[in-house]
């Protein structure tokens, strides 16, 4: 603690300062006595408070003890900055940042010891027990020991003492973060007391009632950190160990964009197989953990998915880039030639997919009564996590041949997203929405732990009100609400897995969400309907651009609203309560949360 004292110090009051003792120990000891004195005076009367306070407290000697440290660096720095004038060159930490907010706003020098003496309250014990616990988690786990040496000591040789290097020390920021999860201090945080009554969010919280937040159950949460959130791992939080990156706009930036043939340009496609050649663990190389093909080809290469057959990696993303588009068959994900390789080394431990693509290499077949082909090769059947970017539901959706057992993570963003979830995993022969939907969740995936969807593209908003974004794909205007009776979004609520932890759900506040927000509440009022819900986004947003009949009236968005506040009161009423949070910002939906 002494440690953490003068160093925090050194930023706070700077030399020679934060070197005295008895300044650290004086400061050290304020924040316990502090904490002592919030739990004594909360047991004597409130009238009598003051004056305990006054009789009991060693606060305010502290105070004194402090301000005859402090306030002799106050006047000494004063006076050098009155002799200088402007050659004063002004010390770089908290104490000058206070002293020069003091003058403009009038404050006196009490006002600058209590600031140094709040500061020094919420940084030494704060970050002495996170480093304490860090120390004895290292030695819980010594095997760690020589990778975080050895990035310390890389990035102190490239980088030197500086703030770049601690950048650099991805794994020891890790460590750290997975430490302060795994070996915690106490199982409630933010403990506070209703001074009054009072009623949050629908809930009726008494005058005296102590409130905390449960940071076991997001700390040990199987949605926030896997199917393993009780085994330390301190590469949780680092990105891969070994991305490859591919960008074919360095070939041609212009459309139709293919892959160049071996006997054009040797350079490229063998650039890829050295890289992947010397990932090999075998040729004392990192395996290479994602792939990121950028600017995507338009037609299927077998070349390049020849290059790229030992790499082995356990993610894989593609990014077509909008800016090059037309919409003529381009922004297309090309996966399926990875699927007809034959792998010597076996199949790629495939977890997680990201396709931000319009098109992909399924093939819908409308035919009534057809029987609809797998959208991807069985390479992709262990998938765990999947995002889909405005996908088109005719080529692209997700539904591997051999199924998708493995799917714990589904977002499906914007695009024809409706049609592509009732068509991802589960695909019977008949069209029935509803019927997809029951074998998508009951058959498909029974143990999906997060689902997402985002079911407003404002793309649509600004083109000609031609289509009403509705329930069914796409409802064309004058269809009766008798018309939609098989919506895709209608009867959701009913088929929902019991394995979801956490939902976020975002679409069109119409009539048929306004009808079946009906359905979703009595749902809501059984404890037995997804009981391992913990957070859960609901949003209804007003189809902006479209036709005014076609949009909610006033009085029906109030009952909508009514509606939706109702749902999230009885879910923040369950045991344990259900989060009520908001939908990602766009920026956050065009990436994965975590691969």
């Amino acid at each position: 603690m002494n440690i953490i004292g003068r160093i925090s110090n050194r930023v706070i009051v700077g030399l020679p300062l934060c070197r005295n003792k008895d300044y650290v120990n004086a400061n050290i000891d304020f924040a316990v006595e502090v904490m002592i004195m919030a739990h004594v005076l909360t047991v004597v009367p409130a009238s009598l408070r003051s004056f305990v306070n006054r009789i009991v407290s060693p606060i305010h000697g502290r105070v004194k003890q402090i301000t005859n440290f402090v306030q002799p660096v106050v006047d000494a720095r004063r006076a050098e900055q009155a002799r200088l004038g402007e050659d004063y060159e002004k010390p770089f930490d908290f104490l000058q940042w206070t002293m020069d907010s003091a003058i403009k706003h009038g404050e006196s020098d009490r006002q600058i010891v209590l600031r140094m003496m709040l500061t020094n309250f919420g940084s030494i014990h704060t970050t002495s027990l996170t480093f304490t616990n860090a120390l004895l988690t290292l030695l819980a786990h010594p095997q760690y020991i020589d990778p975080l040496r050895t990035e310390i000591e890389r990035a102190i040789r490239e980088e030197g003492w500086t703030k770049a290097a601690m950048d650099k020390m991805e794994l020891l920021e890790s460590f750290m973060k997975e430490s302060q999860r795994i070996d915690i201090i106490g199982a409630v945080l933010g403990i506070r007391m209703a001074i009054e009554d009072l009623t949050l969010n629908g809930v009726f919280i008494p005058k005296g009632t102590m409130l905390a937040s449960n940071i076991l159950d997001s700390h040990f949460s199987k949605s926030a950190w896997g199917s393993d959130p009780l085994e330390f791992d301190p590469y949780r939080g680092t990105q891969p160990n070994h991305v490859l990156y591919i960008e074919l706009a360095s070939i041609a930036l212009q459309r139709p964009l293919e892959v160049p043939k071996l006997e054009e340009n040797h350079e490229f496609l063998l650039s890829i197989r050295d890289a992947v050649t010397s990932s090999q663990e075998s040729n004392g190389g990192t395996q290479i953990d994602a792939i990121s093909i950028s600017y995507t080809p338009d037609t299927p290469n077998a070349e390049l998915w020849e290059a790229l057959a030992q790499a082995r990696a356990s993610h894989l993303e593609f990014n077509p880039h909008y800016e090059l588009f037309t919409w003529d068959g381009e922004e297309r994900c090309n996966y399926a030639g990875l699927g007809r390789l034959s792998l010597e080394s076996g199949a790629w431990p495939l977890k997680s997919l990201y396709l931000d693509a319009y098109r992909g290499d399924g093939a819908w077949n409308y035919a009534e009564g057809a029987e609809q082909k797998p959208s991807l090769p069985a390479i992709f059947a262990n998938i765990e996590t999947l995002v889909l970017l405005s996908p088109d539901k005719d080529s692209l959706y997700f539904y591997p041949e051999g199924g998708a057992a493995n799917l714990r993570s589904l977002t499906i963003i914007n695009g024809a997203s409706l049609e592509t979830f009732t068509r991802t995993v589960g695909l019977p022969q008949r069209s029935g929405c509803g019927r997809r939907m029951k074998e998508l969740f009951k058959e498909g995936i029974r143990s999906l732990q997060r689902f997402e969807l985002e079911a407003v593209d404002d793309s649509h908003f600004k083109r000609p009100a031609e289509y009403l974004t509705g329930l069914n794909g796409f409802a064309r205007f004058g269809e009766t609400m008798e018309d939609c009776a098989n919506a895709c979004l209608l009867g959701l609520s009913t088929v929902l897995p019991s394995s979801l932890v956490t939902l976020l759900y975002k679409g069109p506040a119409n009539s048929l969400m306004l009808q079946d927000l009906d359905q979703w509440v009595e749902d809501a009022v059984s404890p037995s309907w997804l009981p391992n819900l913990r957070t859960v986004a609901f949003e209804l947003v007003p189809l902006q651009g479209m036709k005014e009949s076609k949009n909610l009236g006033e009085d029906q968005m109030e009952q909508l609203k009514q509606k939706l506040e109702k749902f999230w009161a009885l879910l923040r009423q369950r045991h344990p309560p259900v989060a009520v949070v908001n939908p990602r910002d766009k920026e956050e939906l065009k990436f994965p949360l975590s691969i």
